[in-house]
């Protein structure tokens, strides 16, 4: 069963996550994502991804990628990065209409889009990797630097803090925030507002600003992922990684 919906309304592609409450970034739900952008590029002209009202996306979905040995884990972060990287480079407007919590790798989806609208209310947002014994995957370190600044980025990284949606506007961690039934309505305008800049335009555009993040990414991505998978078994990590795979 695919674990996204889309519909495009008005040339806006409407994506939806769909894999149970806490919409885990399985293998699956990748695939089906980046096949949903493949087809957005050619069908829409901006894209609005959303999950539902308690999670936008709670992360990786431990219970499945702590039985992965090594190897099945630096494929799954390859195809995890690759359609993040994807994401983040889709020559149109992305904008995160996040009705639910976005916490480690669902706060990464919502960094690697151009716009984030967050409902103001029993909201957080947070990477907390470094708690789990973890690093950032690189694209996710480069995005959060461009959004918050160095000294901001560091400091989110390292304490691992779930922010509350005031907070994380004042951090540049979201760009607005509104009441759950005004979010979607909000997306909408954003996209619309975006749509009016021609598509070649917003594309270039896109693609210069995003030059120096491609640069470092393509440089640095192969030694940060084998850091991250040495990170990832070490013993300390295995433990807290299980403790918090209670929670799927």
């Amino acid at each position: 069963m695919p674990l996204m919906d889309m519909e495009i309304k008005n040339n806006i592609a409407f994506v939806r996550m769909k894999n149970g409450v806490t919409n885990a970034v399985s293998p699956e739900l990748i695939a089906d994502l980046s096949g949903i952008m493949a087809k957005t590029k050619d069908d829409a002209a901006a894209m609005i991804l959303t999950g539902n009202d308690r999670f936008f996306s709670m992360g990786f979905d431990l219970p499945r990628v702590m039985e992965f040995d090594r190897p099945k884990l630096g494929a799954y972060l390859a195809d995890f990065q690759d359609m993040i990287f994807q994401m983040a480079f889709l020559p149109l407007p992305v904008i995160a209409a996040l009705t639910g919590h976005a916490v480690a790798g669902g706060a990464i989806l919502a960094i690697v889009c151009d716009y984030r609208i967050a409902k103001s209310e029993k909201f957080r947002i947070g990477f907390n990797e470094s708690l789990l014994g973890l690093t950032l995957p690189y694209l996710a370190e480069l995005m959060l630097e461009r959004f918050t600044g160095s000294r901001i980025c560091g400091r989110l990284m390292l304490e691992g803090s779930l922010i509350k949606a005031e907070n994380a506007i004042s951090l540049g961690l979201i760009d607005d925030i509104c009441p759950l039934d005004g979010v979607m309505e909000r997306a909408v305008q954003k996209a619309r507002q975006l749509m009016e800049i021609p598509g070649e335009t917003f594309a270039a555009m896109k693609d210069n600003h995003l030059a120096a993040v491609r640069e470092k990414y393509l440089a640095r991505i192969g030694p940060r992922t084998e850091q991250f998978m040495d990170l990832w078994f070490a013993k300390e990590t295995q433990k807290r990684l299980a403790k918090a795979m209670e929670k799927f």
